[in-house]
């Protein structure tokens, strides 16, 4: 457990690592003071944790794109969605944004986000396990007119699904017509 984690810590500090180099190769002036990217994370954090559509619709962009392990929403009403699906599985949602950087239209956060799943996973077809996780994240959003208009948040899925109790299985050997195992 304490190799995963880690693993994971140093996966994180490595994409953020990534992200800031990327987005340092290009001189772009900053869109947002220190104080106003305080807000708007600040925002950010309200909209999940409260799953509040009105702070959605005053943080993105109506062609809002978020791509994530969890899918892919292509607008502002597939997110709202989204968001709505979230609180349906998860309850005690808590979002915290511990590192942000801002350059250019590029917002660059490491976060953390911890939930109990309270509801039906995977669609409906696996019943909800009540266990708590804690996954750690990075998200690069580009920020438009003042809003978000893509995202792409990572988080270690495998990781989060083995604190759900899921356990990964290795493939079974395959065999030839001689009984073989390959």
């Amino acid at each position: 457990m304490k190799t995963r984690s880690i693993c994971t810590n140093l996966l994180n500090a490595a994409a953020i690592a990534i992200a800031i180099f990327i987005t340092a190769c290009q001189a772009p002036a900053e869109i947002m003071t220190a104080e106003q990217l305080r807000v708007f994370n600040d925002k950010i954090v309200q909209m999940w944790n409260n799953t509040n559509p009105a702070l959605a619709d005053e943080l993105c962009n109506a062609d809002y794109k978020r791509s994530s392990p969890a899918g892919t929403t292509n607008n502002l009403g597939e997110f709202k969605q989204h968001l709505a699906g979230v609180r349906s599985v998860w309850s005690n949602i808590n979002l915290t944004i511990n590192e942000a950087y801002l350059n250019g239209d590029k917002l660059i956060t490491q976060w953390t986000w911890t939930a109990t799943n309270t509801g039906l996973l995977a669609e409906g077809m696996l019943p909800a396990t009540g266990k708590f996780v804690s996954i750690n994240g990075i998200s690069i959003t580009r920020i438009k007119d003042g809003k978000m208009s893509d995202e792409l948040a990572v988080w270690d899925n495998l990781d989060s699904n083995q604190q759900l109790g899921f356990t990964l299985a290795p493939p079974a050997a395959e065999t030839t017509n001689e009984g073989d195992v390959e």
